[in-house]
């Protein structure tokens, strides 16, 4: 039925606005806040003073467009929880509901990388400590509750194991970049500095156990299954951040127990394990990477790979890994890894562009915000 006056119209476009932001819309905030990472360390590299002007700007909007999307993403919780619990038992979608508090400590990580010389300390220290409080409870949370449903829902078979259920994992080892930036930063000692030691290194070993654990299901479903549908085709890459967040992990420690912070191991024993661990996982990461393009070749010469909102999976696992590979090069001295990495830069901004550019037309046409 369609009504007369243009406040009720109104009224029911904001509502269905709200009822269909389903969890996928945090994808975009997390490519974005990796984009405004991986910008500032290849403008630090090669001392191009514009590109950390324009990491800074980046920074600036994933904050903005993050704290714009938390508002509909939480009336749906309120107006729409038949929405919500539909999504939540849905086998792909539910594993992104992480990607909001994910998207909280990516900002924070963010603004710790590129604004340390714009905003004062303090500020600095009391966001980041609010988006470290928030995003952890987020992910903790939303890790239980999808391992709950995963278990105990009867219609959720290996055949439905895709590259997103990796998300959960990834987004419990986000938590210890943040958690050593601001151990690093002279919040270490005292029960802060404890809480922050202790929920980085817990959060890390939830992560990385999920990830072993779900691997082997993903990977089976992959190897004796259809291949999904195209639309898919993108959470392939999913499969590289788990090793490149874990490398960034990895080098946050070291850089922490080479600081002298006060935390509860020492560095002489442990930083030489860890640089030959950050060297492995590399490996990984661009192998991985390498295989995700042959598996996109393979949906593009045999099927299609025609424009979705999953090309926001894109973004954030390419930002990883790019973040991850000048990680790697520059704590064991290998320069060329960090030109990889500004190239890897030079795509994820190609990517985010145009992915940016096929979203606005979802947007004016009016089906960005339809039934799935």
């Amino acid at each position: 039925m369609e009504t007369q006056r243009g406040d009720v119209t109104h009224s029911v476009d904001e509502n269905r606005y709200v009822k269909h932001f389903g969890p996928q819309w945090f994808a975009p905030t997390m490519g974005l806040g990796a984009l405004a990472i991986a910008l500032h360390l290849a403008g630090e590299f090669l001392r191009v003073p514009a590109l950390l002007t324009a990491s800074q700007g980046v920074t600036a909007l994933t904050g903005v467009v993050t704290a714009v999307f938390v508002l509909p993403w939480l009336l749906r919780f309120v107006q729409y929880p038949d929405a919500v619990a539909a999504d939540l038992s849905h086998p792909i979608r539910s594993q992104f509901f992480p990607t909001m508090p994910i998207s909280l400590l990516i900002v924070g990580v963010a603004l710790r990388t590129t604004m340390g010389g714009v905003l004062p300390k303090g500020l600095l220290d009391a966001v980041s400590l609010w988006l470290f409080a928030l995003g952890s409870v987020g992910v903790f949370g939303f890790g239980i509750l999808l391992s709950a449903i995963l278990f105990t829902n009867t219609n959720i078979g290996t055949k439905h194991g895709v590259f997103a259920w990796y998300i959960p994992p990834v987004s419990h080892i986000i938590i210890p970049i943040l958690g050593m930036k601001l151990l690093r930063s002279g919040l270490d000692g005292g029960l802060l500095g404890d809480a922050l030691y202790i929920t980085s290194l817990a959060a890390m070993g939830v992560g990385v156990f999920m990830f072993l654990f779900l691997a082997p299901i993903v990977l089976h479903r992959y190897a004796y299954e259809d291949l999904p549908d195209a639309k898919l085709a993108p959470t392939f890459l999913i499969g590289v951040a788990p090793t490149s967040v874990l490398i960034i992990d990895a080098v946050h420690i070291v850089h922490v127990l080479e600081s002298g912070a006060a935390v509860a191991i020492g560095a002489a024993g442990v930083v030489p394990t860890l640089k030959l661990v950050v060297g492995l996982l590399w490996g990984f990461s661009a192998w991985w990477a390498l295989l995700t393009v042959a598996i996109v070749l393979h949906y593009v010469t045999h099927d299609q790979h025609p424009f979705a909102f999953t090309w926001w999976a894109y973004t954030f696992p390419l930002g990883a890994f790019a973040i991850a590979t000048n990680a790697t090069g520059r704590l064991l001295g290998l320069g060329g890894l960090n030109y990889l990495s500004a190239a890897v830069t030079g795509l994820l901004l190609l990517v985010v562009l145009t992915t940016t550019t096929f979203t606005g037309d979802l947007v004016r046409k009016g089906e960005a915000f339809v039934p799935e």
